[in-house]
């Protein structure tokens, strides 16, 4: 299915693997275990407006707090587009999980994922600091409970492309961007 989505072409990592990596070599890095890893095909959405291709995608999920969790998402040709982890090992750039939101700059913007606060997040939508020319963004929750905030994931996307969380955002969240 032919779509406009970048492709992977950078050396940047995050748990080893680079954005341009193989399947193969996550597949190696990170052998998937039954009952507890999650491998998706592309999916195509389509709702009255629009359709919405989603990218092949490998969830590696954390059995214990010694491990990070990894999202791994594929290009029409099996090379990693987009990574985003969690564990207390992992840093981006200086930032490491749990840490207050990065400070915006001019670099930097903040968007909001509207429908996303489940109470697994933290019961407020997810927000992401974003520096689109680096291909960084922090995904940020909020707790409702205490206003509290911090960093619950680091991402690697391709360099001067357009974010979007797991790839690909389907209805009825919507990614905004925040004004300053």
């Amino acid at each position: 299915m032919p779509t406009n989505r970048p492709q992977a072409v950078s050396d940047r990592k995050l748990g080893g693997i680079s954005l341009g990596d193989s399947y193969e070599t996550v597949i190696n890095a990170y052998p998937p275990r039954k009952q507890y890893d999650e491998l998706h095909d592309a999916a195509t959405f389509r709702t009255d407006n629009e359709v919405i291709d989603c990218s092949k995608s490998y969830h590696r999920n954390a059995l214990s707090t010694d491990e990070s969790e990894f999202f791994f998402y594929f290009d029409e040709s099996d090379h990693v587009l987009q990574i985003e982890a969690r564990g207390a090992d992992l840093q981006l750039n200086g930032v490491k999980i749990g840490e207050p939101s990065p400070t915006l700059t001019t670099e930097r913007s903040l968007f909001r994922l509207l429908e996303s606060g489940s109470p697994n997040v933290g019961g407020a939508d997810l927000q992401y600091v974003v520096n689109q020319k680096e291909g960084i963004a922090y995904e940020i929750q909020t707790a409702k409970s205490s206003g509290r905030s911090h960093v619950s994931k680091l991402i690697l996307f391709p360099e001067g492309t357009k974010f979007q969380p797991a790839t690909c955002v389907t209805p009825p969240q919507k990614l905004i961007e925040e004004l300053r």
